[in-house]
């Protein structure tokens, strides 16, 4: 009978360590995580100066950083003054849309009307679809320092 017992005892204990080590298993899904497409602009230039009421053009470089192909509806860029207050904001439309996998070049023309002038930085960033999925881009803004005059 003691021998019965113990058996018992060491099957109930081996259930219970089975039970606790598939309690920290999930065989459910961890989780969905936003696979679309991601778009950089990069902007390279030693100093930047942006003259009022003379429209500048700015050669960005849009870069696709998980290797998808899509397609660029919209630049849009704001400009602020060294206090973070907002001057001006604009974007520029692109019909029929850019389409880039990779890199692609794609100039913009900036004008600013206002009346401010000293350092100020300049916000861009892409508006596009995933043309693998079908949905929006997430795009990384890019900030670039310049000098008002």
């Amino acid at each position: 009978m003691r021998e019965w017992l113990r058996t018992l005892a060491i099957i109930a204990i081996a259930i219970c360590v089975v039970l606790i080590l598939l309690d920290g298993i999930s065989f459910d899904e961890a989780g969905t995580y936003n696979d679309n497409a991601v778009v950089e602009i990069e902007y390279s230039a030693a100093e930047v100066t942006l003259n009022q009421e003379v429209t500048r053009q700015f050669d960005l470089t849009i870069i696709e950083t998980t290797g998808k192909k899509v397609q660029i509806n919209e630049i849009k860029w704001s400009l602020y003054d060294a206090d973070g207050e907002s001057l001006l904001t604009e974007s520029a439309h692109f019909l029929p849309p850019r389409s880039v996998k990779g890199e692609e070049n794609i100039p913009i023309d900036i004008k600013y009307d206002g009346d401010y002038t000293g350092d100020a930085t300049l916000m861009l960033f892409a508006v596009g679809i995933d043309t693998t999925r079908g949905e929006e881009i997430n795009s990384i803004p890019t900030y670039i320092d310049l000098r008002v005059t």
